[in-house]
Parts: C-alpha cells; structure tokens; sequence
C-alpha cells in the first residue's frame, strides 16, 4: 500500500478524514484512496499525527463506512492526537434514511449510538452539539483532556 505525508511538524493541525476528493477548506486531507490529499494513509494504522496535536477533525460521509469493530480504536486515536478543547466535527447518514443502507455503508448512526460511544469512553468527548438535519445525523464533540 502507498503512503504519504506531506505537511510541516510543529503546529496545531486541523484534519478532514475520508476527505476523498474534496478536502473541507483549511483541513489536512486524510485518505485511504489517493486523490491528491496531503495524507495518503489507512486510518486503520492510526492517524499519522504526534500525540496532542490537532485542533480540529472534521468527517463527513466517513464513519458509515468504518466496521463496528474499528469505532473504538478511531475515537481513541481521535482523542490520542487531539489537544485538550479540540472539536470534532461529524456528518453520517442517520439511520432512519434510506441513505444509511446504502452498498458500502457498513456501520450505521444515530443520536444514541453518538451517546453510548461518548459514555463508553468515560469523559474524553462531550456532546457539544447533535441532531437529525434531513438524512443527516450530526455531531459535534469537544476533547476533554
């Protein structure tokens, strides 16, 4: 598998993963499939980031796409990397849309499956914002360290 790092060390970075082609404005782009985004990696591996260094993650049509079994080892990295205070940005399709089955979509969303995550994981992540906008569930998290 290729892979590819290309951005400065020694700033606090904000991160799009599963940016596919379209990285969201002022964001690290994170994918598995290359597009031309600044990190050609498997998340699966980690996230390429030192410990406490990102301020920011924003996943959009991503988590829908990660097995159950990966969901608690991405927010424990997630956590690993961000500073204290950092926000986590999430859109997924809710589950009670059609959108959500789609072929390819392996895990599925809804407002307590954000809750029980956000409990299983002591106090790391504190539900600053969710809600069902459309077919849309989105979250937004804030780093408690």
């Amino acid at each position: 598998m290729k892979r590819r790092i290309n951005i400065d060390l020694g700033i606090e970075f904000k991160i799009d993963i599963g940016c596919k082609n379209k990285t969201k404005q002022g964001c690290l782009g994170i994918d598995i499939l290359d597009f031309g985004q600044e990190i050609l990696w498997d998340i699966n591996n980690g996230i390429p980031f030192p410990d406490s260094s990102v301020e920011y993650v924003y996943m959009s049509h991503f988590l829908e796409h990660i097995e159950d079994r990966y969901i608690a080892s991405l927010f424990t990295e997630i956590y690993r990397v961000c500073i204290d205070g950092a926000v986590v940005d999430t859109k997924t399709p809710h589950r009670k849309n059609i959108e959500s089955y789609y072929l390819g979509h392996v895990s599925w969303w809804d407002e307590d499956r954000i809750k029980g995550i956000v409990r299983s994981l002591g106090s790391k992540f504190e539900i600053l914002a969710l809600k069902k906008k459309g077919i849309l569930l989105i979250a937004k998290l804030k780093v408690n360290k």
